[in-house]
């Protein structure tokens, strides 16, 4: 399979344009229009048994509960024949299969197989996984070599090594100036977490002038595809600089703490504990609308 657009976004609006996708390799960029991941699953189901390719997706939709009830136990089994078989998505998902169970020797090979195939998803898994045990000379290496294939989470991931002062050579001083680029080239790219981390710089002053309004920009783009940081940093940005942001109104701050803290973040939660008479009264008023 060509993973060329691994992780690159795309909108499809029929069943046959996301096989298409997928045998074009955009993998997780893959967002669908006008129809449901009910209509995909069925239209993969009714085909799982003629092409690889696809029962490897329709093992991935029904391990997630994706169109269909989940069910972790067939879709597990699938992958694992699947990677038996050597179908390289297959031997990312078995190896994060057996990550979540601890079993991080098996986790390793199938993702250094994959990884050896040109699985991107795959470098930056082994390369966290090195990460974890401190060996970061091999996680440096994945990470390089996932960015050296165009993976925004490879391009992030070179970010925080750089930033954390590893590379090749393994320890030196901190290249913030390099991190920074490679959170603005995955921001580009569409990922999330880097969105997050380059408006970061900016609000913090990291590898940048510190400027808040650049920050809120890129905080925003985070906030809107409901990532919690991003929110409750949005948040508090607002909150912090009334002389900055004159229009932004107090239901506007509340909002974007209550939206962060539903989606798990323990500083919005705590916010909205501690301003609890405050958040009360907004609630009722949302609970009219």
């Amino acid at each position: 399979m060509d993973f060329s657009n691994y992780g690159k976004k795309i909108v499809v609006e029929t069943p046959e344009a996301y096989v298409q996708a997928i045998k074009d390799g955009y993998s997780i960029g893959i967002s669908i229009r006008n129809m449901s991941f009910k209509d995909v699953f069925k239209y993969l189901e009714e085909r799982k048994d003629q092409d690889d390719d696809i029962l490897f997706e329709y093992a991935f939709l029904l391990r997630d509960g994706l169109g269909t009830e989940k069910n972790e136990t067939a879709a597990n089994k699938i992958i694992k024949e699947l990677a038996k078989k050597n179908h390289i998505s297959a031997l990312n998902l078995a190896g994060v299969i057996y990550y979540d169970k601890g079993d991080y020797d098996k986790a390793e090979k199938y993702w250094e197989k994959a990884a050896k195939a040109g699985h991107p998803g795959a470098m930056v898994n082994i390369g966290k996984l090195y990460e974890e045990g401190d060996e970061y000379v091999e996680a440096y290496h994945w990470f390089k070599k996932a960015a050296d294939s165009n993976s925004a989470l490879g391009i992030y991931y070179l970010g925080t090594a750089y930033e954390e002062g590893y590379n090749k050579d393994a320890f030196e001083e901190p290249d913030i100036e390099k991190a920074v680029a490679c959170y603005k080239k995955a921001a580009d790219l569409g990922l999330v977490d880097a969105i997050y981390r380059y408006g970061y710089c900016y609000f913090a002053g990291v590898g940048v002038e510190k400027d808040l309004k650049v920050a809120v920009e890129w905080m925003k783009k985070a906030a809107i595809r409901n990532y919690s940081y991003a929110q409750c940093g949005l948040a508090y940005i607002y909150e912090s600089n009334p002389d900055i942001f004159p229009d932004i109104t107090r239901d506007e701050i509340i909002t974007w703490y209550y939206k962060a803290a539903i989606n798990g973040d323990n500083d919005a939660n705590d916010w909205l504990n501690s301003h609890i008479d405050e958040f009360k009264e907004w609630a009722k008023a949302h609970q009219k609308k």
